[in-house]
């Protein structure tokens, strides 16, 4: 018995070594490669770029995590993408949220003209709290919270808008007072996203 589970162990880990030498073989010549390549195409410049502009889960405070993105219908855009984030208890508190919007259109004049269409959106309601200026990299930029509440709790519901050569990053979160996203934890992730859009455009 103990014979037979010899020799069965002496097979399995005879055909292991086949099995790896194989698989090395199969990647230094670029088999594997060329067909993880076909199975993941390459991303577009487009999409790369959009990659680079993201923000991303490091950028948010511990505990948050992705809802998901989209493409949307932008007119005049050339590549757009829609991704949001929920705070720690995820889809239990969706109003917990932040979200960005990229668009990237044909020129600098494209992008500039849709800027100032996306500012007429607000109005005198809109106001800038003290402690959530910001000067960053963006050719232009204006940022505006909407005082609010939800569930009985009161927030600012923030908005930032950012002109990037031809380029527009849209940053939007709920803005708490103590808890989830603070105004410091909100500036944090204004200050990635300038960095990483404003890197996206000199790349």
């Amino acid at each position: 018995m103990k014979k037979k589970r010899r020799v069965a162990l002496g097979l399995v880990v005879g055909l292991s070594v086949l099995l790896l030498g194989a698989a090395q073989v199969l990647i230094g010549t670029g088999v594997v490669g060329d067909a993880l390549e076909r199975s993941f195409p390459t991303r577009t410049p487009l999409e790369a770029r959009l990659d680079a502009a993201q923000i991303l889960p490091a950028d948010l405070p511990f505990g948050w995590q992705k809802g998901g993105s989209q493409i949307e219908d932008v007119p005049g855009a050339i590549a757009n993408r829609f991704l949001w984030y929920y705070g720690p208890e995820g889809r239990e508190k969706t109003w917990v949220n932040v979200s960005q919007q990229l668009m990237i259109y044909p020129d600098a004049g494209s992008a500039k003209a849709a800027y100032q269409e996306e500012l007429l959106g607000f109005n005198e309601d809109w106001i800038l709290p003290p402690d959530l200026r910001f000067e960053g990299e963006a050719d232009e930029m204006y940022i505006a919270c909407l005082p609010a509440s939800v569930n009985g709790l009161p927030h600012n519901g923030c908005e930032v808008v950012g002109l990037y050569g031809e380029m527009v990053s849209i940053l939007r979160g709920k803005v708490f007072e103590t808890q989830w996203l603070t105004a410091e934890d909100f500036i944090t992730v204004l200050a990635a996203m300038d960095q990483r859009v404003s890197a996206s455009v000199d790349e």
